[in-house]
């Protein structure tokens, strides 16, 4: 009984991870509800400016108001929708920081954690991708710290304040021992998801994850010849 309670908050750390990816999907799907509510709004601006160039008369006035609370309903809707994911959000902030107190209990590196997790503000409307990116890298710090035997040969990249979860080519080559030459390499095949910024390639930390875990026989193979050679 007593192990079993020992090993549930390391159990639980994992599952928020795994969180992150939903509720990022989510954040990015507001993104489109903005934007359609901002349409929306839209068509209602273009119905006054066609009202007052009209007649005025009640008809074209009854018309009017019934188009703007037709859109004002559909944007009120999308806007339930929008707001719902910034909850899911506070949510996972609130659970992660549950999380890794239980677990520091066994765990007391995780310490240093939850210390940053306490320096870490409320989400932001105005830009919550890059405050769940943060989160996320904290998770992923904390889940590392719980897998004292992950594989040494795989060199872990340090995490940078306000990095917005993005690797360097650099960074990607370290934690796939491979040299920087290749990682450009696949990515210019389209074989590793990227992002272009000006004339850089980033690396989003989530696309990366899985990239790794569908190539992770690959990796293992390579880095075994690149050992006995």
């Amino acid at each position: 009984m007593a192990n079993s309670r020992q090993q549930a908050p390391r159990c639980s750390l994992p599952n928020l991870l795994r969180r992150c990816r939903d509720v990022l999907d989510g954040l990015e799907h507001r993104q489109a509800l903005i934007a359609e509510m901002r349409a929306l709004g839209g068509r209602i601006d273009d119905a006054y400016a066609t009202f007052e160039k009209g007649p005025r008369d009640p008809e074209a006035r009854r018309l009017l108001e019934a188009t703007q609370a037709t859109l004002q309903v559909q944007i009120e809707c999308l806007r339930t929708e929008a707001d719902a994911s910034i909850t899911r959000l506070w949510e996972l902030q609130s659970a992660t920081r549950t999380g890794v107190e239980r677990a520091a209990i066994e765990a007391r590196p995780l310490l240093q954690i939850l210390e940053r997790l306490g320096t870490l503000p409320l989400p932001d409307t105005n830009n919550p991708v890059r405050h769940l990116l943060q989160l996320r890298a904290l998770l992923q710090e904390a889940v590392k710290i719980l897998e004292p035997t992950q594989d040494a040969t795989s060199p872990a990249t340090p995490t940078q304040p306000g990095a917005g979860g993005l690797l360097s080519a650099r960074q990607v080559a370290s934690e796939l021992g491979l040299s920087d030459k290749t990682v450009y390499r696949l990515a210019n095949e389209g074989r590793i998801p990227y992002v272009r910024i000006q004339s850089s390639l980033r690396f989003r930390r989530g696309h990366l994850d899985e990239w790794i875990e569908a190539n992770a026989f690959l990796l293992k193979a390579r880095r075994t010849w690149r050992s006995s050679a």
